[in-house]
């Protein structure tokens, strides 16, 4: 029996292992605790400071649940550039093609703090078995790269930051298809996932967001097709 035991582990390590590692996502985000564009009808400024941090932590939340979203299934986009020429107006759609479900206790708040009347926090998000796929697939070498900026006033309401993320993915589309297809397209559709967290900042009364996305272009309407 000693004679077949290096045999056995030679074929022992022949064998395919895979380590079961889970992805976690990480990002911060913010939402500022004194302004009234943050503040949800269900809690009035008047409420004290622990009703107001935990509002402030949902949206944070939700925003979270988008970003990580849009990094993990990415979004559809269809986008129409400007054309004055033909009378044809700039025209883009984003739809999620997935969405992390609200109450999925794989995201939560890892840490927090508190400067200059903002919480900030942490989140972090473990992906599922079958959210892996997914995302390794946004990370393909097939994919293309690009960043855009993009802004969203801040009268309309907190929501108004995944404007800005929006507006932003639609900067990155355009300067990534203009680089890429010589004449001015009827229509662009394909797919676009965040990169990561987009940074966003208050800049003269708007939510300003700076955004790295990853994108594959899957089909080119020309006007001669059209």
């Amino acid at each position: 029996m000693r004679k077949f035991l290096p045999h056995i582990f030679t074929l022992l390590c022949l064998l395919p292992f895979r380590a079961e590692a889970q992805t976690i996502l990480n990002g911060e985000f913010w939402a500022d605790m004194g302004a009234a564009l943050d503040f949800d009808e269900a809690v009035p400024p008047k409420k004290d400071r622990g009703d107001a941090e935990k509002a402030a932590l949902g949206r944070i939340l939700e925003e979270g649940r988008y970003v990580f979203s849009g990094m993990i299934f990415g979004f559809s986009f269809s986008y129409t550039p400007l054309d004055r020429g033909r009378d044809i107006e700039e025209e883009f759609t984003l739809k999620p093609v997935y969405e992390i479900p609200w109450g999925d206790p794989n995201l939560f708040v890892h840490q927090t703090r508190r400067e200059d009347g903002r919480i900030y926090a942490r989140l972090r998000y473990r992906l599922h078995g079958f959210q892996e796929n997914w995302y390794a697939g946004n990370l393909s070498n097939l994919m293309g790269s690009a960043s855009g900026l993009g802004d969203a006033p801040i009268f309309a309401g907190w929501q108004e930051k995944m404007t800005a993320i929006q507006n932003s993915v639609k900067h990155a589309v355009r300067e990534y298809a203009r680089g890429r297809i010589d004449n001015k397209p009827l229509k662009v559709t394909g797919t676009v996932f965040l990169g990561d967290a987009p940074l966003i900042e208050i800049l003269r009364g708007a939510f300003h967001a700076r955004t790295r996305v990853r994108l594959k272009i899957d089909d080119v309407l020309g006007y001669g097709a059209y």
